[in-house]
């Protein structure tokens, strides 16, 4: 339950909890940790109504409340909290293990997104909350659903050289994953973006390979494939989904030519097996700036794209990237913007 962890004597006060329904969506919050009593917590029902998206708030003592949204989210997937009341400082908050810091999208308002990892069971899942204001810091938990996500198996027959690489080849991979572990090093920030995000490609781009799909190669599980393979041929103009800073421009054994790029608030996009860099390591990028050209570099087969998306420490499904609102109305947008 929501405790106070320190600052002055005064409680945090009871919990009372909302379940509403968006745009027709169906909600039920069943932790009694949010409730103003046990006797409220089993009077709490489920709101069914059309298919859509799910919000879930909760309405704190002082003033102090948080929102979530969409409350049922998919391995892959991302949603959103807010948390608003009078002097605010700072606040996060931890969901599968993994954390997710909060940013200041106006006075009294925090920001923060969070994300499902792919290989996470469905179920109900605690959402910790801490939240620090200007006399006292406190903490509490709520539930978010996840919902059951169905992956295809991709089988393969490949050549030796794809299964069982030299050991030059594992130096390089070596090499490899420092360079990422580097470009993912960013101190966490407010958003560089205030829009949503669009497809490197063509919004009409045709997908080879979706996120999440279990790969057998020559008979045995070798990996999953964490992004979406978007087809095209060599010298094909990548664009840069939103605006951010190029964290890596690195030439990867497996991932060949690849660029990074950090969007703030804990976002990455990545672009892999490029020809040609159009782009330098800390370099600024607008939505739809040409960031290189498609290839066939790395580990491959043929030209294509492979789009990367990661929130935090957590690998996300692209295709969740592209159609998330993370702006829903203008007023929020112009507040990110008179905070900058």
């Amino acid at each position: 339950m929501l405790k106070k962890v320190s600052g002055n004597r005064s409680t945090f006060g009871r919990l009372r909890r909302r379940a509403l329904v968006a745009l027709g969506a169906s909600l039920c919050l069943t932790s009694p940790a949010l409730a103003d009593s046990p006797a409220k917590a089993e009077e709490a029902q489920c709101a069914k109504g059309g298919s859509g998206p799910h919000l879930l708030e909760a309405s704190f003592a002082h003033g102090l409340s948080v929102t979530v949204r969409p409350s049922h989210v998919a391995p892959g997937e991302i949603f959103q909290v807010d948390l608003r009341g009078e002097g605010l400082a700072s606040a996060s908050f931890a969901f599968a293990g993994h954390p997710f810091p909060l940013f200041e999208l106006a006075k009294g308002h925090l920001r923060g997104y969070g994300a499902v990892p792919v290989n996470q069971a469905p179920g109900k899942l605690p959402l910790k909350l801490r939240a620090a204001t200007q006399s006292s810091a406190r903490e509490g938990e709520l539930e978010l659903t996840v919902v059951e996500r169905e992956f295809i198996q991709s089988t393969l027959t490949v050549a030796r050289r794809f299964t069982s690489p030299s050991k030059e080849q594992k130096a390089r991979m070596c090499a490899d994953r420092k360079a990422f572990k580097a470009g993912y090093r960013v101190a966490f920030g407010s958003p560089h973006f205030g829009s949503r995000f669009i497809n490197p490609v063509a919004p009409d781009a045709k997908i080879n390979s979706v996120f999440g799909v279990r790969r057998v190669f020559n008979g045995k599980l070798q990996s999953r494939h964490m992004g979406l393979d978007l087809d095209g041929t060599t010298g094909t103009p990548i664009y840069a989904a939103n605006d951010g800073v190029v964290r890596m421009a690195h030439d990867g054994f497996a991932a060949g030519n690849t660029v990074l790029v950090s969007h703030g608030a804990g976002l990455f996009t990545g672009y892999f097996h490029l020809s040609k860099f159009a782009v330098k390591k800390g370099q600024r990028v607008k939505k739809g700036q040409l960031v290189g050209l498609m290839g066939k570099t790395g580990r491959v087969t043929g030209p294509h794209l492979h789009f990367s998306a990661k929130l935090g420490e957590v690998t996300i499904d692209p295709e969740a990237l592209l159609s998330f609102d993370f702006f829903p109305d203008e007023a929020q947008v112009a507040g990110l913007e008179a905070s900058e």
